[in-house]
């Protein structure tokens, strides 16, 4: 007979220094294109002694199922969090993903060297585009779009580097 781990029952009463850090995770992350709830699931994740099941998650957060299970699908997309366990009557556990690095490089690949690509390729076509003579009456400074090109350049070789960093740290935790 296999018995179920039984654990103490979660309180939505938090205490309000790890709410306002898991608040302000939820802010910075907004900047990379996630929800502000997201952060704040992957923060609640990150710093627990255990899996948390889906309807933990939702007390905690003081929010609705449909909106844990949106969130969480996200969140594994990216490698961010794991689904570890099924617990009591089937109902899913997470973790947060432990190397933080793993997440952070896959979200900076699959979206900001995504971007800057782009971005590069239109200053390119823009360049090229300049050249020519502009029906709209709208003329391009030459020397302009180069200090910008220069600028997308400078970002895109310190978005290497830093997932060079990224991928170094990957490999020692």
């Amino acid at each position: 007979m296999k018995l179920a781990i039984r654990h103490p029952r979660m309180n939505a009463d938090l205490d309000p220094e790890i709410k306002e850090l898991a608040t302000s995770i939820g802010h910075f992350i907004e900047y990379w294109g996630f929800k502000s709830v997201q952060g704040r699931i992957w923060c609640y994740l990150y710093l627990s002694n255990r899996p948390l099941s889906s309807i933990e998650i939702g007390k905690l957060l003081k929010i609705s199922a449909p909106l844990v299970t949106q969130s969480v699908k996200v969140l594994q997309e990216y490698d961010v969090i794991e689904m570890v366990e099924k617990g009591p009557n089937g109902v899913l556990r997470y973790q947060a993903n432990p190397n933080l690095s793993e997440p952070i490089l896959k979200v900076l690949k699959s979206r900001e060297r995504e971007m800057l690509g782009r971005i590069e390729s239109l200053s390119k076509k823009a360049g090229s585009h300049s050249k020519k003579q502009s029906r709209s009456g709208y003329e391009m400074d030459p020397e302009r779009l180069e200090r910008l090109q220069a600028w997308i350049g400078f970002g895109s070789i310190s978005l290497e580097m830093i997932m060079g960093l990224f991928a170094q740290q990957k490999n020692t935790e």
